[in-house]
């Protein structure tokens, strides 16, 4: 079994997009799982409807969803006190239009029916456990928004009764689910460097704090996966320097630039 791993990061998942061109459509890859956290699991959640055997269609049009974005599709400011409404909303902003998105995009019934294994992971806030959905979920659609639910940026989203949100707070790069169905094959799409980045910046967004920090937790604990799941060939993707300097920034100039960069490092990667 060959699985695909996406890993989470805000905007910069059109990295992923742009790699998978490279290696679905051109190189003719395909996948009999995709797990995905985060931005990972909507790129991953939208890739699963198309059967393994169609995954230079699912590729492409993967490509021209993120063509398409920009961020007024994803989250707004609150309509009234702007930032200081994190007080009492929960959220730094208004995520409901990428609800609205991903409800509008992604069928649960067409996922369940095309034969593409899918695990998408969040965290459940109340029990501190990281859960896995699949692809015969009925609630599957609100398990990829809680999964993308960034933590005080976003808005938590509620599965079956219990509060979630991103599933990179525990698992930034979701081996574990596609080793425990069976893989033995893994391509894994990361989002940031092995190295640090050396420019340093002015000032942090609360963004960048939280994605920050769930990075530098979740680190060391992906880069141990690698190397200790011996039991599966592992193949990384991943950009040799920081993709962007605003995670929330989903506007064309930015989704087409990181998109090239994925394509060309996948295209290194897979000669």
């Amino acid at each position: 079994m060959r699985a695909l791993v996406l890993a989470g990061g805000g905007a910069k998942g059109a990295y992923q997009a742009g790699a998978l061109l490279h290696m679905m459509d051109i190189c003719g890859r395909q996948y009999d799982l995709i797990s995905g956290t985060s931005v990972g699991a909507i790129n991953a959640a939208y890739l699963a409807h198309w059967a393994p055997k169609d995954g230079k269609t699912a590729a492409k049009m993967l490509a021209e969803i993120w063509r398409t974005l920009s961020s007024k599709n994803i989250y707004k400011r609150w309509a009234w006190f702007g930032k200081l409404a994190v007080i009492w909303k929960g959220s730094l902003y208004d995520s409901r239009p990428l609800h609205r998105f991903l409800e509008e995009n992604l069928n649960a019934e067409a996922i369940e029916d095309s034969g593409m294994k899918l695990r998408v992971t969040a965290t459940d806030m109340e029990a501190g456990v990281s859960r896995v959905y699949d692809e015969g979920h009925p609630l599957i659609v609100k398990a990829v928004q809680a999964s993308s639910a960034v933590p005080g940026v976003f808005l938590p989203v509620q599965v079956g009764g219990a509060w979630h949100t991103d599933g990179g707070v525990l698992d930034m790069a979701p081996l574990k689910p596609a080793i425990d169905a069976g893989a033995t094959e893994i391509d894994v799409i990361l989002l940031e460097p092995e190295a640090p980045s050396e420019q340093e910046k002015s000032e942090y967004s609360a963004f960048d704090v939280a994605t920050r920090s769930i990075d530098l937790m979740m680190k060391e604990i992906t880069r141990g996966d690698l190397f200790t799941h011996k039991q599966a060939q592992i193949m990384v993707v991943r950009p040799n320097t920081s993709l962007t300097s605003d995670s929330l920034d989903f506007d064309q100039p930015n989704v087409r630039k990181m998109m090239r960069r994925g394509l060309l490092d996948a295209r290194r990667v897979f000669a």
